[in-house]
């Protein structure tokens, strides 16, 4: 013993116990702490194998740690034991942990499918180190084989506990089933978070994170500026409005579930940098203003009498005389001028006015021209034109018809030519030929009187267009 403790203050060891608060959780009630041992004696001819030999006995203890010197080995005798431990081991760290036995005589551990330490064979309590690669609170498979072949016998395994060192195991740390990891409950922090400002008060609003199996009782909202310890609320719902924060300030907003029954809080979500606005301030109302007052009405005064200035006359106006612009006749044409400018008008295009204007402008020179002088034929040459503007036309139809037609086409040449007798005659000598040209006409007329009775039914047609004249 007095060796294993020179040995241990080598490697710098303390003698003290795991503790138990690393592993208490409920999941370790519903396994066996310890590891199950099998106690064996051998035929002392030999060192033993790793086997079953007469077992001794069998059961679960909760430490392999233990010095008995020369005397009796796990209650079976003192020399020629071999005990083999196995289960599951559980530790509370990441990462890669050294193994150190202090053993005699043999020593041989496997954790998983690894050997970590071999040393099967004859010595004193002392041995090797070794490493075995752990994820914490994940339980791995080991098997332990000691034996005692003669003289004092000890076992004693250490780990390098990351925060004490080289530590003799505990036997919390050993189970007969492996123990299911414990998740320990835990929350999320809020998402999303958005803010709105209206003057200076902030409406901030959050999206639930992902659902962790733990209920979020609560959410803390918190605010804090200008470095002060800052304030927080909890809010049930998922929005809340911060009011009456300073104006123009720029404010620091964070959020964390809660749940304070277990009691479990989300890590803080990052902090949100919101900045207020001002405030509206309605101007004053103008002051009430009192309704105007009428002065005291004072009496009338009769004006002291006053002489009248004297009115001076004011000048006549003068109206300047209207002159009434002279009314200008228009020239008389003379009877030369109104031929020259009827007869170079078509004949058939005279209306009646103007054949009457022509006739008696034709007369006038006629009653004053020499006979046979220019104006005098000039004059003829105007009646000649407006007798042919009276001149009767006989329709397509009836001059088409056998016999009457001829008929009717010579009677209308004799009107007409009664219109037109004396074209070149003075108007004395004209009324005396009219007349003998009138009784002509009627000879005439009489003779085809009873040549247009046998037509009458053929001439009806053509009668019903009426001659036509220009008007």
């Amino acid at each position: 013993m007095r060796s294993l403790r020179k040995i241990a203050a080598l490697f710098g060891v303390l003698f003290v116990t795991f503790t138990p608060l690393l592993f208490s959780s409920p999941a370790q009630a519903d396994v066996q702490v310890g590891l199950t041992q099998d106690v064996y004696r051998y035929d002392p001819s030999s060192t033993p194998e790793r086997q079953a030999y007469t077992l001794c006995s069998t059961g679960i203890v909760s430490d392999i740690n233990w010095d008995v010197g020369g005397g009796v080995v796990a209650g079976c005798q003192e020399d020629f034991v071999l005990i083999h431990w196995y289960g599951y081991i559980t530790l509370p760290v990441d990462g890669d942990v050294v193994f150190q036995s202090y053993a005699d005589d043999g020593f041989y551990m496997t954790i998983g499918e690894n050997v970590v330490i071999d040393n099967w064979w004859l010595k004193g309590c002392w041995g090797t180190q070794g490493t075995a690669k752990f994820e914490a609170g994940v339980s791995q498979k080991i098997d332990i084989w000691w034996y005692e072949y003669g003289g004092g016998a000890c076992n004693y395994l250490y780990y390098n506990d990351p925060t004490t060192g080289l530590t003799l195991t505990n036997p919390n740390m050993f189970t007969t089933e492996p123990v299911v990891p414990v998740i320990p409950p835990s929350l999320n922090a809020p998402i999303n978070i958005q803010t709105s400002v209206v003057e200076t008060n902030v409406t901030v609003t959050w999206d639930t994170p992902q659902d962790t199996g733990t209920a979020i009782e609560r959410y803390a909202l918190f605010w804090t500026y200008d470095d002060l310890a800052g304030w927080a609320v909890a809010v049930t719902e998922n929005t809340f409005t911060l009011t009456g924060l300073p104006e123009n300030k720029e404010i620091k907003i964070w959020l964390r579930s809660d749940n304070d029954t277990i009691p479990v809080y989300s890590p803080n979500t990052e902090i949100v940098l919101v900045t207020t606005g001002t405030i509206y301030v309605p101007p004053p109302p103008p002051p009430p203003v009192d309704p105007p007052v009428d002065p005291p009405v004072e009496p009338p005064v009769d004006p002291e009498p006053v002489d009248p200035e004297p009115v001076k006359p004011e000048p006549p106006v003068i109206e300047p005389p209207v002159v009434e612009p002279p009314i200008v006749e228009p020239p008389v044409a003379t009877p030369e001028e109104k031929l020259e400018e009827l007869t170079d008008i078509v004949p058939s295009e005279l209306t009646e006015e103007q054949v009457e204007q022509l006739q008696e402008a034709a007369y006038e020179v006629l009653e004053t021209a020499e006979e046979g002088s220019p104006e005098y034929e000039e004059a003829l040459d105007a009646l000649f034109i407006a007798a042919q503007a009276d001149d009767i036309e006989v329709p397509e139809e009836l001059a088409a018809v056998p016999v009457l037609g001829n008929l009717a086409v010579g009677l209308t040449d004799a009107v007409n030519f009664v219109g037109n007798v004396g074209a070149d005659m003075s108007p004395k000598t004209r009324e005396a030929a009219e007349k003998q040209v009138i009784v002509s006409v009627v000879a005439v007329g009489a003779a085809v009187q009873a040549a247009a009775g046998a037509a009458t039914s053929a001439a009806a047609a053509a009668s019903s267009s009426s001659p036509s004249r220009r008007k």
